[in-house]
């Protein structure tokens, strides 16, 4: 879903805001059409989304993408391989530290 809708915005300059839209990429990401009309014709989700920005202006994230592990730690943008390699490793020996 992520790869259709980013590809609707970014390649084909789609509003990804259109009802239309929205559907042609669940369709994409193997979704049925009469249950993405179903789910955009209701609330559903609302809270769930309005949850996840809570949480992220609790975390701080003023990023996109903005990576969080185990709830606690963030890395903000893209990142080479070797800055998740750092905090993995930087989280570990923590864990190891605090038992």
């Amino acid at each position: 879903m992520k790869q259709a809708l980013l590809e609707a915005y970014f390649t084909d300059g789609k509003n990804v805001g259109d009802d239309e839209v929205l559907i042609e990429a669940a369709m994409r990401a193997g979704i049925t059409r009469s249950e993405v009309e179903a789910w955009l014709a209701t609330i559903d989700g609302d809270a769930e989304v309005r949850r996840d920005i809570m949480e992220a202006g609790d975390l701080g994230i003023t990023a996109v993408p903005t990576f969080v592990i185990d709830g606690k730690w963030a890395i903000p943008g893209a990142q080479d391989v070797e800055v998740f390699q750092r905090a993995l490793v930087r989280m570990s020996q923590r864990a190891a530290d605090a038992e």
